[in-house]
């Protein structure tokens, strides 16, 4: 069988890093891949340094190499994709070599295929440090031209490939993310009420969960907040997600906007906890700026949680008619969408219905049979 070789690098086995977005992705996608029953290919996976193969137990139906970088080293595992993964798959004569994040060794000479999330250090240049943009810019524009097949995880992240990077169409392989599938919404409410009263969870809230960087929009939707307690509403704000780049001072924000005593900040959420914290949560808030997919709007919709979310990028490819779009930029949009999310009505309430009908749409097996068809364009190449 022919052998593809896994750039994983990305993925975590550690609490903090393990529930990042690119990470949640390689391990369900490794594992969607490993897990085929009758398989098409062998696979070499390459990893970081300190990640724990038994954290993913489908691993076992593969070959590990391990790179020496530890994945909290961003250009430590950079130099070695762009050095040792080029000897490893030479090596280990890999006959497809997939980069799961944005780009690919430059200088490899074994066909390729690379994963494009998105856009966002061109479309939101201020969400990235400088350094980080001048190597996408470089390294993702190479990538693109070198490789036999590009996986965009949404049709909005291939139109921006077309326009701005000039790729070429009949390369891209739209694979949408899949649901986690430990996260299918179902909670018990004995458990659920354990989690409330251990985490001291408020009765009424809306929730943001995700990283806590500038291009999220969250000192908007504070301001949004704020405008919604002064009409009336009685409940809290949850800005729930570990610290990414650009240090917003969210309680600076919420005091100087007059909501500081309502604003709560759980951080970092474990994976157990993400279902509880969803299900609690009266309205889930969406008000990113740029998204190539946008997973915790899928997982909330999965628990049934009402979801109002921007109506950009690849937003509104996720929520389809089951839930509202807003105006990210325009504080009368994000509120009247808030208002109808606070309101329980009959329309309200079905699109709690609709979120866990339309999140069992996206799997992560349907992500890997579009890997695999990428895998054979460029075998074919």
């Amino acid at each position: 069988m022919p052998l593809i070789g896994l750039n994983a690098t990305c993925m975590h086995s550690q609490p903090g890093f393990r529930n990042s977005g690119v990470s949640v992705y390689a391990r369900n996608l490794i594992k969607a891949l490993l897990e085929e029953p009758d398989p098409e290919y062998e696979y070499v996976v390459f990893c970081n340094a300190d990640f724990d193969p038994a954290s993913l137990p489908a691993l076992a139906r593969a070959r590990l190499i391990f790179s020496p970088a530890p994945g909290d080293s961003p250009w430590r595992r950079i130099a070695w994709e762009q050095t040792g993964l080029v000897l490893a798959a030479e090596e280990s004569q890999i006959e497809v070599l997939h980069g799961l994040l944005n780009v690919s060794p430059l200088l490899s000479g074994c066909r390729q295929v690379v994963t494009v999330h998105d856009l966002t250090y061109l479309t939101t240049p201020g969400a990235h440090p400088w350094r980080r943009r001048v190597w996408l810019g470089v390294a993702g524009r190479w990538s693109l031209r070198r490789a036999a097949a590009v996986l965009v995880d949404s049709a909005s992240t291939g139109r921006d490939l077309v326009e701005i990077q000039n790729a070429d169409s009949d390369r891209l392989v739209v694979a949408y993310p899949g649901l986690d599938p430990d996260l299918d919404g179902a909670v018990d409410s004995r458990s659920l009420e354990r989690f409330r009263l251990r985490e001291d969870v408020p009765e009424r809230f809306l929730l943001y969960l995700g990283t806590i960087e500038p291009r999220k929009n969250l000192d908007l939707l504070i301001a949004a907040f704020a405008r919604l307690v002064g009409r009336g509403y009685p409940g809290r704000l949850v800005i729930a997600g570990g610290a990414g780049w650009g240090g917003l001072d969210l309680r600076g924000l919420a005091r100087d906007a007059g909501v500081a005593d309502r604003l709560l900040l759980p951080g970092y959420v474990s994976e157990p906890d993400k279902p509880f914290w969803y299900s609690s949560a009266e309205g889930f808030v969406y008000p990113s700026a740029y998204e190539g997919f946008g997973l915790p709007v899928l997982e909330a919709m999965a628990c049934g949680t009402p979801v109002a979310a921007a109506d950009n990028s690849s937003l509104p490819e996720v929520v389809g008619d089951a839930g509202l779009l807003f105006d990210p930029n325009n504080i009368d949009s994000m509120v009247a969408a808030l208002e109808k999310i606070c309101s329980n009505s009959n329309p309200i309430q079905s699109l709690s219905r609709k979120g866990r009908r339309r999140a069992r749409e996206f799997t992560w097996a349907e992500t890997a049979r579009c890997a695999r068809r990428a895998y054979r364009m460029a075998l074919s190449s």
